[in-house]
């Protein structure tokens, strides 16, 4: 009997340890059902594998102002990306026969925040069009958030892709509203495919410490994306997250500064360096390279504080406590979904499995 292929289409090869985890988990699902698979990495398809990021020595450029002319240059990378990628794009397509096509896995459909439109909302509608052009495989998003707030060119490219895929699930109630709202389409919620764990794996025993994981997060690029308060300094933040490590330290366990970007890494130096000057502690970082040594680390640690949802993800996986830092509406919602309820871990694998069974036979 000829296997199935599947071609998975998401940002699995970026920086961000949470996008990996999500790449893993969905070929590991993919790969349970007997499905050969490919990925392609939505943002820069020409990026065939993982590339090592120096997570230790990243630094943060500074943001460029939003001026007349970088929005002029964001309407005009829509076409330079599709003339950049197109032949990529269709090689991969032509090559393999595909009876699947997934596109995200826990992406957010998100916003540029600029009259430009978002990497992602070209990508979408550049990849789906080569798709519908050069196959006949079904396409399905999957797992995906809905940020809402979208500029004009954004909403007309997004609902391009919306047009194009055959069937969409999101990741929250909130994101189906937006979803039936703006591109009037339904979806079915499920949980972030991140949730997932290859029926494969057997998980050992593990010998938990008393060892609180505080995750450091960007204040530029996503706290004030979410929050657009002024009057509420990057000082003011490192104070907000001190003083969770004080709780934490109160409670008499070991705190440890985590990221899961290169952004974050070199946010998480910096609030180190705040703390040591402002009020002479010294908290220690965790030495990150790959998502590998981040789920060692949670593998061992009993608690998780973190902004990032897919690091929350990961440590409710490795059954530690998690608080998340609530600053955004994706937060919340998960927050409320996920948190709150406390199901098991495995029932959200099984819920995943259980509403893509049509796609998965």
């Amino acid at each position: 009997m000829k296997q199935k292929k599947a071609l998975v289409i998401n940002e699995g090869f970026s920086d961000n340890l949470g996008d990996q985890a999500i790449r893993e988990a969905m070929i590991a699902m993919l790969s349970d059902r007997d499905f050969e698979t490919e990925f392609l990495y939505l943002s820069k398809p020409s990026v065939r594998s993982l590339p090592s990021y120096a997570y230790s020595k990243a630094i943060v450029k500074k943001r460029k102002r939003n001026s007349l002319w970088s929005q002029i240059k964001g309407v005009l990378y829509v076409q330079y990306w599709s003339i950049k990628h197109k032949k990529q794009i269709q090689s991969i397509l032509t090559k393999h026969s595909f009876d699947l096509i997934v596109i995200g896995g826990g992406q957010l459909i998100n916003s540029a925040g600029t009259r430009a439109p978002s990497g992602f909302a070209i990508a979408i509608n550049a990849v789906s069009y080569l798709i519908k052009k050069h196959t006949k495989a079904p396409i399905h998003l999957i797992g995906v958030g809905f940020s809402g707030n979208y500029n004009k060119l954004e909403r007309t490219l997004y609902q391009k892709g919306m047009d194009r895929v055959d069937s969409i699930y999101v990741r929250d109630s909130f994101s189906k509203k937006i979803c039936k709202e703006i591109f009037k389409r339904d979806s079915i919620v499920i949980p972030d495919v991140a949730f997932y764990t290859s029926e494969k794996v057997t998980a050992p025993n593990k010998v938990k410490k008393d060892l609180a994981l505080i995750g450091i997060t960007n204040f530029t690029e996503v706290f004030k994306k979410y929050n657009d308060d002024a009057s509420f300094t990057k000082a003011d933040y490192f104070e907000a997250l001190y003083k969770v490590s004080k709780e934490y330290r109160a409670k008499s366990l070991e705190v440890l500064l985590f990221y899961t970007t290169l952004t974050d890494a070199s946010e998480c130096r910096e609030f180190q360096t705040f703390v040591k000057k402002e009020y002479n502690v010294q908290l220690s970082i965790a030495s990150i390279a790959s998502l590998q040594d981040l789920k060692r680390y949670l593998e061992s640690a009993s608690h998780v504080y973190s902004a990032r949802m897919h690091a929350l993800i990961l440590g409710i996986k490795e059954h530690c406590e998690v608080q998340p830092f609530l600053i955004s509406q994706k937060l919340r919602s998960f927050n409320e979904a996920y948190i709150q309820r406390s199901e098991p871990v495995s029932e959200y694998g099984k819920r995943i499995v259980s509403n893509l069974e049509p796609l998965l036979e």
